[in-house]
């Protein structure tokens, strides 16, 4: 374990989502502009991380659904440019280790754990080289955060479901 403090490297680094559209399939993006830091202490349980996401940089792959999740009704982006997350700890409860944070979309802070699935933090990985990354994986509902569009779907549902999914691969610099 490498300990100490680094960047994230935003080339590699990715903040992504995806929420139930209409009730049939899924609405994926990703955030392509992010920051901050990850701090490695000597025990790997002594994990903190900081992300600053700036919310203008989402992307579907569907300019006129970018516009509409930056707009007032979804993310409000000229009142809110900035999501962030700030760990408080990565705790082993004997699954799988939990990333345990407070996410503030919206200007609104919730408590949101991330499940890591990857953990390269310092020793060596797949390819030989120095470790240098992790994801984490987790859902928070929409409401919380104030995040609306209840619009209703005919046969029952809403348009965007109240889950979303939220993924974090964070590469260090």
């Amino acid at each position: 374990m490498l300990a100490g403090t680094s960047g994230i490297d935003p080339t590699h680094s990715t903040v992504s989502f995806a929420a139930r559209h209409t009730m049939l399939g899924n609405v994926s993006g990703r955030f392509t502009s992010c920051s901050g830091h990850i701090v490695i202490g000597e025990h790997f349980l002594d994990l903190s991380v900081t992300i600053s996401v700036d919310m203008a940089s989402v992307s579907t792959g569907i300019d006129q659904r970018d516009e509409c999740i930056r707009s007032i009704n979804i993310l409000d982006v000229p009142t809110y440019p900035t999501m962030t997350y700030r760990s408080t700890g990565l705790c082993d409860y004997g699954g799988p280790l939990v990333l345990e944070g407070w996410l503030t979309l919206r200007g609104v802070t919730r408590f949101v754990p991330l499940e890591l699935e990857v953990a390269f933090l310092g020793g060596p990985d797949a390819a030989g080289g120095a470790g240098r990354g992790f994801r984490a994986t987790g859902s928070f509902n929409r409401g919380d955060f104030g995040i609306g569009t209840d619009l209703p779907v005919d046969g029952g549902g809403v348009v965007i479901s109240d889950e979303v999914d939220f993924q974090l691969a964070i590469y260090r610099t």
